[in-house]
């Protein structure tokens, strides 16, 4: 695939990517978003409710806590006497008891009032100021508006399982009311008044003190709040879709100007690959034009006996042939940018490294190579891997020291699926400060002494970022230096961790 190609395939699906990237994680944050708020919403609300409630339990407590207890008086002194009037009539449950009805000595008429009595007096108090609904009931009731209804009747089943308290909400009538329960256990007054009580003992449950609470205010009260809550979270919903619109924007503008960046990159990848063919077809037929000439004229032997004439061809053919050489490693290093490194790929570089070598046997015939066994099999394919050893393998010899033999230790370490490679010479070293300035296009600090073009360090340093890795340059042996790059190995060589 050319790069014209790959580039109308990206078009081809921008959008998509766009929309995959940026688009599609814009919706999903605003609908997460709205979701947090909603179920914030909800949480608030109920926390609100459940208050309510509470404050009604604590209500309903409170009057039971009081029944209990005016209870327990009345029935600790055997009942009360109250004058028969305001609502108070002789009690016809109690006719049984002697002097439930007596006159004092001023004439005023009195009636037994025992605790049962007492209690439903204050309820129908309480009921009649519209407040609390407070109920005595039993399963063996003496007066049948004390009778249980369904939800007494259950609720006094669990109490013989050994539940204390029962509190519900329901709805009666169309209104909510919360309902709170205590038992009612047997106690020896209690007899005194119902003395025909099957199956109860002291101390058995016979019956039970309720409230019931409405919750029509209690929640109407909350409505108030509710919208202000409400608004709140619509407040910071509405900020919250604000900030994702902003944000929105500025990515779509941050496309925009990408994909504007990426036309203008394309435009000049384009100019590039021109230039790359025009080097490739156009700059090195007058190079070996001129290589040709030169050598045609130095066998003239007219020529060749002027000195100048001989210093002036020499020195034609050898810019020719760096003209040559220039152009040449120029459009190796601008096919890189189209160059597809194949994916998968695996290369023994051992065998690979020796290989090379024995091919360039003559140039190598006096240095002295060291190979430290095993070297990794790496994720690159071989071509490609020729290309860096080469490089490598032409600097250690372009930069050998005149006075000594050269010598070059290869080593390699694996680790965390990369492979550290090291290339150390005994050759002219380059120093500290130049170490990064090498790998710059056309960079050569020996241009007047070492033949060279200057783009091979470029190249490897290109092709090992490419390959997700880096290279730099370390001392090396004697005053040399190490040429030091990872490469990605293969998956069955990442548990091992060096070479020997």
């Amino acid at each position: 695939m050319t790069a014209r190609q790959s580039w109308s395939s990206w078009s081809a699906t921008a959008g998509e990517r766009w929309y995959q990237r940026h688009g599609l994680p814009i919706i999903s944050l605003g609908l997460i978003w709205t979701l947090v708020l909603a179920a914030s919403l909800g949480w608030n609300i109920h926390l609100l409710f459940a208050n309510a409630h509470n404050h009604a339990y604590g209500i309903a407590n409170a009057a039971l806590d009081k029944d209990l207890a005016y209870r327990q008086l009345v029935a600790g002194a055997g009942g009360i006497y109250a004058p028969i009037e305001g609502g108070i009539e002789p009690n016809p449950y109690l006719a049984h008891i002697p002097h439930r009805d007596i006159t004092t000595p001023d004439g005023v008429a009195l009636t037994l009032v025992n605790s049962s009595y007492f209690t439903r007096l204050v309820h129908d108090i309480e009921a009649a100021e519209g407040q609390l609904r407070g109920r005595v009931t039993s399963l063996h009731p003496m007066r049948a508006a004390n009778s249980p209804d369904d939800w007494h009747r259950q609720a006094l089943a669990r109490f013989n399982e050994g539940l204390e308290e029962i509190r519900e909400v329901v709805t009666i009538d169309g209104e909510h009311q919360l309902r709170v329960m205590r038992p009612r256990h047997a106690q020896e007054s209690c007899f005194h008044c119902h003395p025909s009580l099957p199956g109860i003992a002291p101390g058995d449950v016979f019956g039970g003190l309720s409230v019931s609470v409405p919750l029509g205010k209690l929640h109407g009260d909350l409505h108030a709040q509710i919208a202000t809550l409400s608004g709140g979270h619509l407040l910071f919903g509405a900020l919250g879709w604000l900030g994702i619109g902003l944000s929105y924007r500025r990515i779509t503008r941050q496309q925009r100007e990408r994909e504007q960046l990426l036309r203008a990159l394309q435009l000049r990848n384009q100019e590039l690959f021109r230039l790359s063919d025009v080097l490739a077809h156009h700059f090195q037929e007058p190079t070996r034009r001129l290589v040709s000439f030169a050598r045609h004229l130095q066998r003239r032997q007219v020529l060749l006996a002027d000195e100048d004439d001989r210093l002036a061809l020499g020195f034609i053919d050898s810019q020719a042939r760096r003209l040559a050489a220039l152009v040449r490693d120029a459009q190796r290093y601008l096919e890189l940018d189209q160059r597809q490194f194949e994916s998968g790929a695996s290369t023994d570089s051992g065998p690979l490294l020796h290989s090379l070598l024995a091919q360039r046997a003559e140039e190598w015939a006096e240095a002295q190579v060291v190979v430290q066994e095993p070297l990794p099999t790496v994720a690159v394919d071989e071509q490609l891997l020729r290309e860096i050893f080469g490089i490598i393998l032409d600097n250690a010899l372009r930069f050998r020291h005149p006075q000594r033999p050269l010598r070059l230790t290869v080593s390699a370490k694996v680790s965390d699926g990369r492979a550290n490679f090291r290339f150390t010479d005994n050759g002219q070293g380059i120093a500290p400060e130049y170490r990064e300035r090498v790998f710059v296009l056309f960079s050569r600090l020996e241009s007047s002494r070492v033949a060279g073009t200057g783009i091979g360090l470029a190249m490897l340093q290109k092709i090992a970022q490419r390959l997700g890795g880096e290279v730099h340059i370390e001392d090396g042996e004697a005053g040399g230096c190490s040429i030091v790059l990872d490469l990605p190995v293969v998956e069955s060589q990442w548990q091992v961790t060096s070479s020997k």
